[in-house]
C-alpha cells in the first residue's frame, strides 16, 4: 500500500513512475494489448489455500483494541434553504453531526504516515496507516465510541479496509511459500466475518467494490506465465457478487496485455445502473527520466454481469506538462457517479507552484452507461466549479467550498437537477492545511495525513 504524508495533487502527478497499489503484490510486466477474451475464468485457488488451516494462526494480524475518537459537539448553526424548489423539500438534510478527530497512531521516534481515510455505508470510517510500531488499519465507528486497530502479523501482511454496507473487508497475504490471498470481512461493531480465500500467486485480487444496485464487483488480475516468462500474460476480470460476498455469475474478462518490462493501473468504478467501467493505463517501467507519451497505452471497457457491454474504447485523457516539456498523466481526477448512470470526469489545474498545465481542466469528460465517451458532461455540472459527490442512496448531490478567508468548509445540498437547496457552514473546518472528501455516505472528512477530522452522514437526507 502506497503512503505519503503530502496527498496534493502535484504528487499524484508522477503517477507513471509508481506501481499498482496493494501491499503484498508484486509488479507484473506487460507490453501489448491482447486478445481478453481468451482468459482463465476458474477460481485458481489452490487446495491448500482453501483449506481452514489458512490463514495462519500463528503469525496472523493482530486485533487490537483502541480508544474512541474524540467527540466535540460545537455550536452549529442549522442549515440554510437557498431555494424553494420543490424538490428541495425531498432532500431536506439531518441535523448537523459533533466533530470527530483522531490524531493519528502513537508516535514517538517518527511520524506516521496514512492513506486517505474510507467510510463504509452507516458512517463507520477506517484508515490504513504505517507507523514505527508497523502497517494496520485503524476503524472508529460513527458514534464514535471505541474503535480498533489490525496490525500486520509476522506472518500475513494486509492492505487498505474497502468499504462494504456495514463494515470493512480486509485483503491479508500471508508470507508462506503456498502465497495464499484472503478476504477478511468485519461488521460495523468490529465482529469478525467469515475468511474467504481469493486467489492464489501468482493470481491477485486487487479489491471487493460496492455495487450502487446492490452487493459487490470483486476485481482481480490473473498471470499465464511458463517457467521461462516466454509467454508472460496477464488479464484483467470481474465479477459481480451478492450482498454476502457470494458470486452471482462467472469471472469476466476486461482486458489481456502481453510482454514484459511495463505496468499496469487499472481503475475500476460501478455506476448507478450496476455496470463497471474498467479504465486501464500501461505504461513502460522507466528508472531514468519519465516514459514518454509515444509508450504509453490507455483503454476503456463497460462491462456487466454478464460480460463486455461495449468493445474496448479509447478514453479521454488528460495530460501534465511540466516547465520542461515533461508530459505525465496526472490521473483521471474525481470521477462522478451520476444519479442515472454514468460518469463524469472532473479535473482541477496544476498548481501555480508546478509551473506546470494540465491539458483537460474542470469537467472534461462524460461516460454514459454502457457508451464511449463524450467531451460534453450534463449542462448543469458546468455551474461547479469542483468536484461533487452522489451521496448514497443516489437521491442527492453535495458538494464542498473552502472560504478563501477562514478556510472553513461550506458543504451545498444539490438536487438531482442541478438546483443548490441547502448550505452549512460548518463549525471546526478552518483547517487550511487539510484536503477534504465528501464519501458517498455523505460523511465529511478533512486530512492532513494522520490528523482526521470528520463528521459522519453529515450530508446525508433525514430521509
Amino acid at each position: 500500500m502506497r503512503l505519503g504524508r503530502d496527498r496534493r495533487l502535484f504528487e499524484v502527478l508522477l503517477a507513471v513512475g509508481v506501481a499498482s497499489i496493494g501491499g503484498c503484490r508484486r509488479s507484473t510486466a506487460v507490453q501489448t494489448l491482447d486478445d481478453a477474451g481468451l482468459a482463465d475464468t476458474s477460481d485458481r485457488i489452490s487446495a491448500e489455500c482453501a483449506s481452514e488451516t489458512w490463514p495462519p494462526e500463528d503469525g496472523g494480524v493482530v486485533w487490537q483494541t483502541v480508544g474512541p475518537a474524540t467527540v466535540t459537539a460545537l455550536p452549529q448553526a442549522p442549515w440554510q434553504r437557498v431555494s424553494k424548489a420543490p424538490e428541495c423539500a425531498e432532500i431536506a438534510p439531518r441535523d448537523p453531526p459533533p466533530l470527530h478527530s483522531w490524531t493519528g497512531p502513537d508516535a514517538t521516534r517518527q511520524l506516521p504516515a496514512c492513506d486517505p481515510p474510507t467510510v463504509d455505508g452507516q458512517g463507520n470510517l477506517a484508515v490504513f496507516f504505517g507507523s514505527e510500531a508497523g502497517l494496520g488499519n485503524a476503524f472508529f465507528r460513527a458514534d464514535g465510541s471505541n474503535g480498533a486497530v489490525v496490525m500486520n502479523g509476522s506472518n500475513e501482511c494486509q492492505s487498505g479496509a474497502a468499504p462494504l454496507s456495514n463494515g470493512f473487508s480486509i485483503l491479508t497475504h500471508p508470507f508462506t511459500q503456498l502465497r495464499c490471498q484472503f478476504l477478511r470481512t468485519f461488521d460495523g461493531n468490529a465482529t469478525w466475518g467469515p475468511t474467504i480465500p481469493m486467489a492464489s500467486d501468482p493470481d491477485v485480487v486487487n479489491a471487493v467494490i460496492p455495487n450502487p444496485r446492490g452487493g459487490y464487483v470483486q476485481q482481480r488480475l490473473i498471470n499465464h506465465e511458463n517457467p521461462d516468462m516466454s509467454d508472460a500474460r496477464s488479464t484483467l476480470q470481474l465479477r459481480w457478487l451478492d450482498s454476502t460476498l457470494i458470486p452471482i455469475g462467472g469471472w469476466q474478462s476486461v482486458i489481456t496485455v502481453s510482454g514484459l518490462g511495463q505496468h499496469e493501473y487499472h481503475r475500476v468504478v460501478i455506476d448507478q445502473r450496476g455496470n463497471a467501467l474498467a479504465l486501464s493505463f500501461i505504461y513502460p517501467i522507466s528508472f531514468g527520466a519519465p516514459p514518454p507519451p509515444s509508450s504509453w497505452t490507455f483503454s476503456a471497457r463497460w462491462m456487466g454481469p454478464e460480460g463486455p457491454l461495449t468493445d474496448a474504447f479509447d478514453p479521454i485523457v488528460p495530460t501534465y506538462t511540466s516547465p520542461t516539456g515533461t508530459m505525465l498523466f496526472p490521473n483521471w481526477g474525481t470521477i462522478l457517479p451520476l444519479d442515472a448512470g454514468g460518469f463524469a470526469m472532473f479535473q482541477v489545474p496544476a498548481p501555480a507552484a508546478s509551473g506546470g498545465t494540465i491539458s483537460l481542466t474542470g469537467w472534461y469528460a462524460y461516460y454514459p452507461s454502457g457508451q464511449p465517451p463524450t467531451v460534453w458532461a450534463p449542462s448543469w455540472l458546468t455551474q461547479y466549479d469542483g468536484p461533487l459527490q452522489l451521496i448514497a442512496p443516489g437521491r442527492i448531490y453535495a458538494s464542498t467550498r473552502k472560504d478563501p478567508r477562514t478556510c472553513a468548509r461550506v458543504v451545498s445540498l444539490i438536487a438531482k437537477s442541478g438546483e443548490t437547496c441547502f448550505t452549512l457552514p460548518v463549525s471546526g473546518s478552518d483547517m487550511c492545511d487539510a484536503r477534504d472528501a465528501l464519501m458517498p455516505d455523505g460523511t465529511l472528512v478533512l486530512q492532513d495525513n494522520c490528523q482526521l477530522s470528520w463528521w459522519p452522514q453529515l450530508a446525508r437526507p433525514a430521509k
